[in-house]
């Protein structure tokens, strides 16, 4: 549009002048030539790089709901005209207001006095719940949008902020669009904007008008989104009765965060302070700068706020309580009232943005050539470790969990998995009766003989399913519905890696072994599936023979032959067609042949990969080069499932596999559904492990977390197929509700959070610098940044209590939450660095939980002297980034945060890459510290020759208890995740194998 006047816009809206402009469109005063009227013309300016496509779908989308913006009728919200398309882009005419923005008015005359931005609260809300009921939601509400004209007070740009929701998934720069200071939580996490992101958007509009500055603010983008996810708000020196209101409304989760009505009696009663003999109100939520606010969820709903009893005048100055461990004003919260004061875990210090100096190296130079600093063994680990701290409480785990795997991430797969997926889960901290965070109902029984599952239950009740089958029945009959927001990451057994994947393959394709269908512990023990019995093993432990159950079926009713097995485990060989499944059985069976799988075999009626050998049509003979005690647990994989050759359509054999379990694709739409039904050639005296309970099994793809959350609370879904954990919001609605919470569990995912330390980049070379940071850190405020107690559980080793040689140890005292700061100091003082020292830190930039962990350690470590600057990467690049020791060298990564999660149980499969030194790459790293201890190293040697596998525990638990020794790594958090189960499921229990529900079980008690 041009930036003159005078142009006929639509036929009849005359330019006159420009009047404002903003990032996403630009304001002229026209004149409506038909109706003899003074207009407003907003011309919507499209980001640079959109595609004709995505022009379109844009354009189409801002034109309807500019058009829903229209049928608004209030006094409170601008009225819309009309909407047009000119050269391609909206153009929306609205009343012409005559007055000046909030925004404006603070700028120019400073902050507002408490009684008149309530009365202006009061008005915008009373637009908010006029809009809201009409099913239109703002979006980007902030001081720019609202007018004040006189007495009357005017919101703008409805339906205009949806283009900020509508260019954030069509360009492709990663530019956030909007007013990011004001967006909430939910919103810059990436979720859909409700009615209470709204809510959110308000109170910090009304704390800038106020307080004269907006209630975050960072000197980066980055810093600022991890404020506003993680940190509190700025304390409010000038709100007096407004107090309550702020605080309220800018709870990070949305289903804690003040409602409309509790908003409206709290800005009534800061607009017309309460007389002092008004009853006291109940609480609102207050802030505890957690991820997502993870404040202790009611047991019932809140009741309506009544008016509190505030003084008439604010003080000028409040009274400020330092956070812990800082001694800084910036660094304190707000003194709050008594009546709305509410229980706060470990408080997290104020936002820091991410420095980076002048002397850090360009992220994006090449680094100079050096010797690979992890070439040589390290530094001997002290002498005299940490004493040992008591071990936890009763009720702890002490053998094993399958988490599977949460997804391909890089071209080496390794014998585990880099944890990729922010899980923010949560369960009701203040429950005392059971769930996670430690607490004895959260793990499966526990006993010396590896057994486990806690019988049977009717009772239905929060954690009821982690250590029981709960509703067990044997009904056959009706339609299990599965929803998942994730899509599969493919139904071929050979090329998937997705641990809720595995789980939902046992209900088509049978391995040679499988998980036990059990609760708890005992679910994660192997057993045969189409195998008959347990496989015979040499005397030297490296042949192992299997013979196959007799009178097993395809689904088209030919015979299931070791043949078949053995061709399925070749595919798996083929990592050019059949890529991103795991690698592991491979690995173990190539042993130099150099077989590349069957399509490139030049010999197709020859031996074949000569590993594996099967001399009659149910027994197979696998040879391996060197034992290893954890191979039964690779015989579970998905490439031991058989394929019949006929049928193999190599990359295409996703589309519909051929069935060897108890039910069959009845429809397959890849990202949108699958529907499974009976598998006619399957019989229950061929498999009695599974229950085959259901007629069909349906799966829906949603488009988001949230959507399956809404599905699940609604009865409309039976279970979340990926058991990742309720969103913030039905999170809080499930907590809050005793009805809804007591079919929920919050079980152990099996998954460790970290931070690695280098002794490559010095100081930390030397034990007592590392030893200083496992002291100074803070483990409760770190699991307050993913989440909160709710999270999961304090840890102090690099075991889970899910896994074997798993023991509760815990020398430098991190299950205590707090940090040491007396013994930092002391060993800073023993490695020669008595005031301190500086670190680079590595971080995921594109993980705001990780991001807020390294903020959080940051300004733990400040306190005692070492300054850490954070610096991000990006996960694409893990492999030539903190996964290159001479990267990590020279860009002096002197800590790294991470995660890990096991592919199978094992001590040995969680430890080997983290810590034997002959599995240092070059690039594709996971052993970030370096460790390459001969000692640790023959340990893992030895544990793979045991037979008995408590002996290889054993080893694996002193492996575990000389790294965590040598203050290689920071553990903190055993992860949880809360789920939620439909409450008409039968036979529901958690499994240690998946670390959820097992699908296999699951009836309906409706069937007909």
């Amino acid at each position: 549009m041009t930036d003159t006047g005078g142009m006929l816009i639509g036929g009849r809206y005359r330019l006159i002048e420009p009047v404002g402009r903003g990032g996403m469109g630009r304001v002229w005063r026209g004149r409506d030539e038909t109706l003899h009227r003074e207009v407003a013309v907003k011309e919507i300016l499209f980001p640079a790089g959109l595609d004709e496509d995505q022009r379109e779908l844009l354009l189409q989308r801002v034109m309807r709901e500019a058009r829903v913006a229209a049928g608004l009728n209030h006094p409170g919200i601008i009225t819309v005209f009309d909407v047009v398309e000119h050269d391609g882009a909206p153009v929306i005419v609205m009343e012409f207001v005559v007055g000046t923005s909030l925004a404006a008015t603070v700028r120019d005359q400073g902050r507002l006095a408490a009684p008149r931005v309530a009365e202006i609260g009061l008005a915008v809300l009373d637009a908010l719940s006029a809009a809201h009921a009409a099913g239109v939601v703002h979006r980007d509400l902030k001081p720019d949008n609202i007018l004040l004209s006189g007495n009357r007070v005017v919101l703008t740009d409805f339906g205009i902020a949806s283009i900020a929701d509508a260019t954030m998934s069509l360009t492709s720069t990663g530019t956030l669009l909007g007013t990011p200071a004001y967006m909430a939580p939910e919103q810059l996490d990436g979720k859909p904007a409700t009615p209470a992101s709204d809510l959110w958007s308000l109170g910090a509009t009304l704390h800038t008008a106020v307080e004269g500055e907006a209630p975050f603010a960072a000197d980066t983008l980055t810093a600022l989104y991890v404020a506003i996810l993680t940190q509190p708000p700025r304390p409010s020196r000038f709100a007096g009765p407004l107090a309550p209101t702020l605080l309220g409304l800018l709870v990070k989760d949305p289903g804690l965060r003040l409602s409309a009505e509790q908003t409206a009696r709290t800005l009534t009663a800061a607009a017309r302070p309460a007389a002092p003999s008004a009853p006291s109100a109940p609480p609102v939520p207050a802030h505890h700068g957690t991820v997502r606010d993870a404040a202790p969820a009611p047991s019932v709903p809140p009741a309506p706020l009544a008016p509190p009893p505030f003084p008439s005048t604010p003080p000028a100055v409040p009274t400020t309580t330092p956070v812990q461990g800082q001694g800084q004003v910036q660094d304190a919260r707000p003194e709050i009232p008594a009546q709305l004061q509410m229980p706060s875990p470990a408080p997290v210090p104020s936002p820091v943005p991410l420095p980076r100096s002048a002397d850090t190296p360009n992220p994006y130079a090449s680094p100079a050539p050096f010797p690979n600093p992890y070439a040589t063994p390290l530094p001997p680990v002290l002498t005299t470790p940490p004493p040992a701290v008591a071990p936890g409480g009763p009720g702890r785990r002490r053998r094993m969990l399958l988490f599977g795997a949460l997804g391909v991430i890089a071209a080496v797969v390794p014998a585990s998995i880099l944890v990729v997926n922010t899980l923010g889960n949560k369960k009701d901290p203040g429950d005392n009766g059971g769930g996670g965070g430690g607490s004895s109902a959260s793990a499966s029984p526990s006993s010396s003989d590896g057994g486990g599952g806690g019988g049977t239950t009717t009772t239905v009740a929060y954690n009821a399913a982690v250590d029981h089958v709960l509703n067990p029945s044997a009904k056959k009959g009706g339609t299990l519905e599965l929803g998942t927001s994730t899509d599969l990451d493919s139904l071929d057994p050979a090329r998937s890696y997705y641990g809720f994947a595995w789980n939902f393959q046992r209900l088509y394709a049978r391995t040679l072994f499988t998980y036990d269908g059990k609760p708890g512990q005992a679910g994660a023990v192997v057993v045969p599936d189409l195998a008959a019995a347990a496989p015979e093993v040499s005397a030297d432990g490296k042949t192992y023979t299997v013979r196959l159950r007799s009178g097993l079926k395809f689904e088209d009713g030919t015979a299931i032959t070791a043949k078949d097995v053995k061709y399925g485990i070749e595919r798996s060989f083929d990592q050019d067609v059949l890529f991103g499944g795991s690698t592991l059985l491979a690995e173990q069976l190539d042993q130099g042949q150099g077989y590349k799988g069957p399509y490139s075999d030049s010999d197709p009626d020859g031996p074949g990969l000569k590993s594996v050998r099967t001399p009659d049509d149910l027994t197979l003979v696998f040879s391996l080069a060197k034992p290893n005690a954890d191979f039964p647990y690779l015989l579970t994989g998905g490439a031991t499932a058989p394929v019949p050759k006929a049928a193999d359509t190599r990359d295409k054999y996703a589309e519909k596999p051929v069935s060897s379990g108890p039910y069959r694709f009845r429809s397959v739409q890849v990202g949108k559904s699958y529907e499974l039904e009976r598998n006619p050639a399957w019989t229950q005296a061929g498999d009695p492990l599974r229950k085959a309970l259901p007629d069909r099994i349906r799966l829906t793809v949603s488009t988001s977390a949230d959507e399956v959350d809404a599905k699940l609370l609604a009865g409309d879904l039976d279970l979340d197929l990926a058991q990742g954990g309720l969103q913030a919001a039905a999170r809080a609605k499930a907590l809050a509700d005793p009805e809804l919470k007591a079919n929920a569990d919050d079980p152990a995912t099996g998954t460790l959070r970290y931070v690695a330390i280098v002794p490559a980049v010095a100081p930390f070379d030397n034990q007592h610098c590392r030893n200083a940071v496992l002291y100074a850190a803070d483990p409760d405020a770190l699991r307050t940044a993913r989440g909160g107690p709710d999270a999961g559980e304090l840890t102090g080793s690099m075991l889970v209590p899910t896994v074997t040689g798993w023991d509760d140890y815990d020398p430098y005292g991190l299950k205590d939450g707090e940090p040491d700061q007396a013994k930092a100091k002391s060993e800073l003082a023993a490695c020669g660095k008595p005031d301190g020292f500086a670190v680079t830190l590595a971080a995921r930039s594109d993980s705001p939980k990780e991001q807020a962990v390294a903020q959080v350690l940051q300004n733990s470590l400040k306190a005692v002297g070492i300054s850490v600057t954070v610096e991000g990467y990006d996960l694409t690049k893990l492999s030539g980034t903190v996964g290159s020791p001479s990267t990590v060298k020279s860009k002096g990564y002197g800590l790294i945060v991470s995660g890990w999660a096991p592919d199978y149980p094992s001590g040995g499969v969680f430890l080997q890459d983290l810590t034997d030194g002959r599995r240092i790459r070059d690039t594709g790293n996971y052993n970030f510290p370096g460790i390459n201890d001969p000692e640790v190293n023959g340990w893992f040697d030895q544990a793979a020759l045991q037979v008995d596998p408590t002996k290889a525990a054993d080893l694996y638990r002193k492996i575990n208890h000389k790294v965590t020794d040598g203050a290689y790594y920071l553990p903190y958090l055993a992860h949880h995740a809360l789920n939620y189960r439909n409450p008409r499921l039968t036979n529901v229990y958690v499994t240690d194998a998946y670390g959820g529900v097992d699908l296999q079980a699951l009836g309906v008690s409706d069937a007909g």
